[in-house]
């Protein structure tokens, strides 16, 4: 700090006390006409007991010590000028004071719908260009609105369920590019746990999603009453149809923290 060098560094988590991360910066004495003073220097520091490899984004095997990528978009959002945001039912966001922070489908670590936005505001609305200002993606978490903060859609738990039978899976959708988009939703179930695994479709639809919002519903749909009995897994998948440009289609389909055994009732 002080070299007039924006710097990243892994150092020992006692010297950042205990913390995952920390972004430190230095602001100009000018302050811009009508505005606040700006940077004019910014470090960050990770712990350096952090690993960066993708981690479920249904909570499966969470523990702090992963949440490296997510941290570090995290302190990255400060140096573009990102406070923290403090973990209540308008907050589904990178930027949250608190682990864990939100992934979305395919494991990816991307900023969220309230995170563009501020950087939106901050640096003026949208990206240039259709491709660069759109993406949409599925994610397998919510905010409770009773209060227990960033939770799974679905309890991580295997049900029984008969074939035939009337089911639901609360499902998240967002859209954190800066357009406007409708697009294709699909509901679908497999007896692998493989997201490629087209497996059998239990509902489908279209979504709109405005730019940078989240959406969280439940859908009810029929188990197939001619479904192997087994141990299924359910899968969402956002641009179903792949008719979408995105800037990362990675993170399009999400799995459910939420499994169940079909039985033969």
């Amino acid at each position: 700090m002080g070299n007039g060098r924006n710097e990243t560094a892994r150092v020992t988590r006692s010297s950042i006390n205990g913390k995952n991360g920390r972004a430190t910066y230095l602001t100009s004495l000018c302050v811009w006409p009508g505005l606040y003073s700006h940077f004019t220097e910014c470090d960050v520091k990770l712990a350096d007991d952090l690993t960066f490899a993708p981690i479920d984004e249904s909570f499966w095997g969470w523990t702090n010590n992963a949440t490296g990528a997510s941290i570090l978009l995290h302190e990255y959002g400060h140096v573009l000028g990102l406070d923290d945001m403090h973990n209540n039912s308008s907050n589904f966001n990178i930027m949250r004071g608190n682990a864990p922070q939100p992934w979305a489908g395919g494991n990816t670590t991307e900023p969220f719908p309230d995170d563009a936005a501020g950087i939106g505001y901050l640096y003026g609305g949208r990206w240039p260009g259709a491709i660069w200002g759109t993406n949409l993606f599925a994610s397998a978490q919510f905010i409770d609105p009773l209060g227990s903060g960033l939770i799974t859609t679905d309890e991580m738990k295997i049900f029984p369920v008969c074939r035939g039978s009337q089911f639901k899976v609360r499902i998240t959708i967002g859209n954190n590019g800066a357009y406007d988009v409708t697009s294709g939703l699909r509901l679908y179930m497999n007896d692998t746990g493989n997201p490629a695994d087209p497996g059998r479709t239990v509902w489908s639809g279209t979504a709109t999603m405005p730019h940078w919002t989240t959406l969280t519903q439940q859908l009810t749909f029929t188990i197939p009453s001619n479904l192997t009995p087994g141990l299924y897994w359910f899968f969402w998948a956002i641009d179903s149809n792949s008719t979408v440009a995105e800037w990362n289609e990675s993170d399009d389909t999400v799995h459910c923290a939420m499994s169940v055994q079909v039985v033969a009732c």
